[in-house]
């Protein structure tokens, strides 16, 4: 049985000829072992193969109602730019990673609100690559209802992209061609029938982080802080926005400072205003168990929860010492720490062991974002902190971000950097964000607020609580307008 054209034979054949389609065992990025694998970003090596397999698209964008062209980057876009020049329809680019000077753009290329965009794609599994650009696109105010796609492999791309409103057409299904490949003699029966097992048992669902992308991306007005406590998958998070509720503020203070009298005068002054004290223990120069001691009984009589901005980076085992030893002792006194992703899930899981040994609600926040320009993390950093957060939502309470990362309300976003005049930063290359845009633009629930509190330490007591009331006024307006 031929089930495909004179051309799409011709095509198959030099695919498998070329090792672009290859069957064994094969290690996939999910780390799945695979009977087969596709590749197709070597057909730019074969200008004829690569204008055969573009000219089979052309039939199908003539099924397709649209007014610009769109590959998903990167082996995409070779394809879309030969379609576009030969239909003669613009074509926009999209960016893996968006510039970080110039325009600061995500799509290159000109485009209108309301213009529909046809996606272009080579081989799609759960159809992730095609709605993360239509996600890209949509917000942009640019349509998508179709996608076209030269190889499927039948593992469910089609029915999550048609959930989300897109249709895909393909020319090529893997397993109906497997079975043209038996038949033509490339495959044995044995062959197509541990194909076809491997498929269906792997079905693919979309992936947690795009599902997560597509919920911010509608926008859905934020909770109130009493409602989120009682979804809370830890302790710690509960306790946080019961507190948050009740004294009516989302304010953090950091309390950057150098010495122990500093940090307890500003602790007793702001407690009625906060409901959080960020300290950095190893830059105190004084640090003792009696400046712990009192700074707790300070937070226990204000309501307040501390927190150590540790940042903990390092392998399991020496970050378990980092939080329980030492001159420190952070897990015996900090409701909260921060930590990066960079050692991966075995720090966390360190830091779980630990902070199940205290009897009171300890987690620790991920580091999404840093307010620092021309910081290193790269945008899938966000990506990579929310799948971590979602597995390990009984001890990670959320992120420091500069923009929401998660859609789901138990998790909690707290942005550094906030100060009334934002517009200037320090010589050092922070960047400072007004309570309002941190919250009501940038999708914070607590602000933390550094140098536009502790610069008042030193003036009088009236100027400082005025201070700490505007920071707690303003932040706590600005969330009651999202909700």
């Amino acid at each position: 049985m031929k089930i495909y054209s004179k051309s799409v034979q011709a095509i198959v054949r030099r695919i498998i000829e070329l090792d672009m389609i290859l069957f064994g065992q094969y290690k996939l990025k999910s780390g799945l072992i695979s009977p087969f694998y596709i590749d197709l970003r070597s057909i730019i090596s074969w200008p004829d193969l690569f204008e055969d397999i573009c000219n089979e698209y052309l039939p199908l964008m003539e099924q397709c109602q649209f007014d610009l062209i769109c590959g998903v980057p990167y082996t995409a876009l070779t394809l879309s730019t030969f379609l576009s020049n030969r239909s003669k329809i613009p074509m926009i680019m999209k960016r893996k990673e968006r510039k970080t000077y110039g325009t600061a753009k995500m799509f290159e290329g000109c485009y209108e609100h309301g213009q529909k965009v046809l996606i272009i794609e080579d081989v799609t599994s759960s159809g992730a690559s095609i709605l993360e650009t239509a996600i890209g696109l949509r917000d942009q105010g640019l349509r998508v209802t179709d996608a076209l796609v030269f190889i499927d492999r039948d593992m469910n791309a089609i029915e999550n992209l048609r959930k989300h409103g897109i249709n895909v057409h393909c020319v090529i299904k893997f397993l109906p061609l497997i079975d043209y490949l038996r038949e033509e003699g490339h495959l044995t029966e044995a062959q197509v029938r541990e194909c076809n097992s491997w498929i269906l048992k792997n079905r693919s669902p979309l992936p947690m982080y795009l599902t997560n992308q597509i919920k911010l991306a509608n926008h859905f007005p934020n909770t109130t802080y009493s409602q989120r406590a009682k979804i809370c998958k830890n302790s710690f998070s509960k306790k946080l926005f019961q507190i948050m509720e009740s004294k009516s503020s989302n304010l953090c203070v950091a309390a950057d400072l150098d010495n122990c009298e500093s940090i307890l005068k500003l602790a007793q002054i702001s407690g009625p205003y906060i409901v959080m004290l960020k300290l950095h223990a190893d830059m105190i120069n004084d640090f003792d168990e009696d400046f712990i001691k009192q700074l707790k009984a300070i937070a226990e009589q204000n309501n307040f929860l501390l927190f150590e901005d540790r940042k903990f980076a390092d392998i399991g085992s020496l970050v378990a010492k980092q939080y329980s030893q030492g001159r420190f002792k952070i897990v015996d006194w900090a409701h909260l720490v921060t930590a990066h992703l960079i050692s991966g899930p075995g720090m966390i899981e360190a830091l779980k062991s630990e902070a199940r040994k205290s009897s009171e609600p300890r987690a620790c926040v991920l580091i999404s974002h840093l307010s620092s320009e021309k910081n290193l993390v790269p945008p899938s950093y966000a990506e990579e902190a929310f799948s971590m957060a979602m597995n390990h939502n009984d001890f990670v309470a959320g992120f420091i971000s500069r923009e929401k990362v998660a859609f789901d309300p138990s998790l909690i976003h707290m942005m550094p950097g906030v100060k009334f005049d934002s517009e200037k930063g320090d010589n050092f290359g922070q960047r400072y964000t007004t309570p309002e845009m941190a919250i009501e633009t940038m999708g914070a629930d607590l602000i933390i607020v550094g140098r536009g509190i502790t610069s008042k330490l030193n003036e009088s007591i009236e100027v400082l609580n005025s201070t700490l009331q505007s920071y707690q006024t303003r932040g706590f307006e600005a969330y009651q307008k999202t909700i």
